[in-house]
């Protein structure tokens, strides 16, 4: 009897607060659909292949840069003052340049990108950007002692022109673009970001470039900032990323280290971009517990015309310096084994 009395009680107070009920319901789903979608999925990789030593029986030292180009990967092997072409299953096809001083030699080279069968490099120990065709030979080089080009050596090679950051901050403006027949046909635009001191401002202004049809896309090397432009330099928007976990807990950690007025901390070790997935792909530094960590990479949806994060993908060693994509492998230089890697993505 009692059960029932009670039974009757509890469908009395359900119909008396149903409202609430319901309201209470329906706040408590939009909440869970809030925080799923605040959630990006972490997406572990194993390795489907690696190499050490190459068909000519060398072995890697210092890989800086991958760029993927018809179905191969171009590496910047700064020991050996070449850039290395491998197959997709990274078979050794030629090798580019030599170390040196001579008019096709390169030492410390840093930026590299291909457009239409020509590689672009910055051979930063010459001082000048060197150019080569697919099979290696010589097409020339400028030399950018007195060009205003920024302490970050990346590029953009497209269509006869080059695109990196600028050594003018006076200018106000983050980035220069110059012909390749002939650097005074140059023009200055990309937002800059302006700093405590003008060393801050010049040395913290670095940048990733990607070229996407009549978009360029800009990544900061120290700033959770993607930024896009129009092909006559104007900005078109700015994501801020700073909230994702894997770029929130390393700024908390950078945030708290001394600081000096001639360096800084990165965020971001390299970029990729693929521009029929129209996905952007960053490696991000990490510090957990105060431990130095660079395996995870940040996977951007830009297909969609508004930026969305997609996934984080977690490599399982603990330092990899640089990366391309070939269709659906992920190549990457794993820095603590000093061997390359291809994921399935």
């Amino acid at each position: 009897m009692l059960g029932v009395m009670g039974g009757q009680l509890i469908v009395k107070w359900i119909m008396k607060n149903k409202i609430q009920i319901l309201t209470g319901i329906v706040f408590s789903l939009l909440f869970s659909s809030c925080r799923e979608k605040d959630v990006v999925p972490i997406v572990e990789l194993h390795p489907q292949k690696s190499i050490e030593v190459l068909s000519d029986s060398s072995l890697f030292s210092k890989v800086r840069r991958m760029k993927a180009y018809q179905g191969d990967i171009f590496i910047t092997e700064v020991g050996r003052g070449q850039i290395l072409r491998l197959d997709a299953d990274l078979n050794l096809k030629n090798t580019i340049g030599g170390k040196g001083n001579g008019p096709t030699e390169m030492v410390e080279m840093e930026g590299l990108d291909i457009s239409g069968d020509t590689i672009a490099v910055f051979d930063v120990g010459n001082a000048r950007i060197q150019f080569y065709d697919l099979s290696g030979k010589h097409l020339g080089a400028i030399p950018f002692r007195d060009l205003p080009i920024g302490n970050k050596w990346d590029l953009s090679f497209c269509a006869g022109e080059i695109v990196c950051n600028n050594s003018r901050i006076a200018l106000d403006s983050a980035f220069v673009r110059m012909s390749v027949k002939d650097t005074s046909d140059k023009a200055f635009f990309g937002r800059l970001d302006r700093f405590d001191s003008e060393m801050q401002t010049y040395i913290r202004n670095g940048h990733f470039f990607f070229e996407d049809g009549e978009w360029l896309w800009a990544v900061s090397d120290n700033l959770p900032f993607l930024d896009r432009y129009d092909r006559f330099g104007n900005h078109v928007e700015r994501y801020d990323f700073s909230q994702l976990p894997v770029i929130k807990d390393a700024i908390a950690y950078v945030q708290i280290q001394q600081k000096k007025t001639n360096s800084y901390a990165t965020l971001i070790n390299g970029a990729c971009f693929d521009s029929e997935r129209k996905r952007m792909y960053l490696l991000c530094n990490s510090w957990i517990e105060g431990e130095f960590f660079r395996n995870r990479i940040l996977v951007l949806d830009l297909s969609s015309g508004k930026i969305q994060p997609e996934c984080v993908w977690k490599l399982p060693d603990d330092v990899y310096r640089t990366m391309c994509l070939v269709g659906d492998k992920l190549y990457v230089f794993n820095g603590s084994r000093c061997l390359i890697e291809r994921f399935g993505v």
